[in-house]
């Protein structure tokens, strides 16, 4: 709701997904770490925002909603395209939230189009598609080595982009 605050909409989040008999102290703990975690500080206390009333950015929001996943503590998380529709300096902020998620022992899934260089080398493992068939499955950092034993070497200063 773009009238609450973004640590109201978490704590929001974590009352309606959450046993009833979970203390409210918990839930503020668990919503400030996911704040730390998703470097939402400076905006915590910001209304997210409507249609007609500018609040967080896109960056931000995108961020928020990753958070709003996480009140629960899920094993795995899936995330389609968190970066589509954002410019580059919000697309590695929401990338570089992704991985401290990674860094606290999170497994997240991750579906990306054409990344920067930067964040794709962000990635641990990777799994490359063409046509709904796997090309490429394995240690993200070995992917353009494995290309390019293949005959298709990324040109130098070129992002890997796969056609």
């Amino acid at each position: 709701m773009g009238t609450l605050t973004v640590q109201e909409t978490l704590l929001y989040s974590h009352a309606l997904r959450m046993p009833k008999d979970v203390h409210e102290r918990e839930a503020q703990s668990t919503v400030d770490a996911i704040v730390r975690v998703l470097n939402l500080g400076k905006v915590q206390h910001a209304r997210v925002g409507t249609p007609l009333k500018r609040g967080i950015s896109g960056g931000e929001r995108r961020r928020l909603n990753i958070g709003i996943e996480m009140v629960t503590s899920p094993a795995i998380l899936f995330i389609d395209e968190p970066t589509s529709g954002l410019d580059a300096r919000n697309a590695l902020r929401v990338m570089r939230a992704i991985l401290r998620l990674c860094q606290t022992g999170r497994t997240i899934l991750c579906t990306i189009h054409q990344p920067r260089s930067n964040v794709f080398f962000m990635f641990q493992s990777l799994m490359l598609m063409h046509l709904g068939r796997t090309v490429y499955f394995g240690q993200a950092d070995k992917a353009l080595e494995y290309f390019e034993r293949m005959g298709y070497a990324c040109p130098r200063f070129v992002n890997p982009v796969f056609k």
